[in-house]
């Protein structure tokens, strides 16, 4: 794994949309962690380097659906919100699978299996912005591949061997924690800060920009 590094058209601090995960949703993110925490043990620590990998929270897990090109502070974040509302009005709960984690180039993630419903909403949710902002998301133009992410590499790391170890993290009765199906039902307009404010939790190890988000800004799908 390589050093995660957003690129220009994700630097914060930013308005980005999040459909919010329930329980079960982060208890199987929680269970991947703690895989990823026990390879960390068993891999040589270097003294001179932080930890390789950094496991978020698990309150910032999440999925996004699309960001605010703009810098935050020149949106107009309560028309923005309000037409969200409105435009996502009408939607129903979204059905999310969940599975497999997987390892890529640059974080460790939990797949999320994309379908006709979860394509609509991140679309609604891309037009909404579009009309209220002047311009597109940013990463307009790039796939969207929608997941959750569990961790994100801090320098260059060997992760040989975590793969299989993360398909095998053990289930909550017997055998290996499989694939789950849940249901996403609220969305959050949410301003992501590249540093946590003076009382956060999270410090800004990773070079992540969502180090803090504020979540009040919420539309439940019905």
């Amino acid at each position: 794994m390589h050093r995660f590094a957003p690129g220009d058209d994700y630097r914060g601090p930013l308005w980005v949309v999040h459909l919010l995960l329930p329980d079960l949703a982060l208890d199987l993110g929680d269970a991947y962690a703690d895989t990823v925490q026990t390879w960390l043990a068993s891999i040589p620590a270097n003294a001179s380097l932080t930890p390789p990998v950094e496991v978020l929270d698990r309150r910032l897990r999440h999925l996004t659906l699309a960001a605010v090109a703009a810098p935050a502070d020149t949106i107009d974040v309560e028309q923005l919100y309000a037409e969200l509302t409105t435009n996502l009005a009408d939607l129903p709960p979204v059905e999310l699978d969940l599975g497999p984690p997987l390892v890529n180039d640059v974080a460790i993630e939990l797949y999320i299996r994309p379908t006709a419903a979860l394509a609509s909403l991140h679309e609604r949710v891309s037009a909404t912005i579009t009309r209220t902002t002047g311009g597109p998301p940013a990463g307009a133009g790039r796939a969207w591949r929608p997941h959750t992410a569990l961790a994100y590499c801090r320098h260059d790391v060997d992760t040989h061997g975590l793969q299989p170890r993360l398909l095998r993290t053990p289930g909550p009765i017997g055998g290996f924690l499989e694939p789950v199906t849940v249901y996403g039902r609220e969305v959050a307009l949410v301003r992501e800060e590249t540093h946590a404010p003076v009382d956060g939790q999270c410090p800004d190890t990773a070079g992540r920009r969502f180090l803090w988000h504020d979540t009040t800004r919420r539309i439940q799908l019905r």
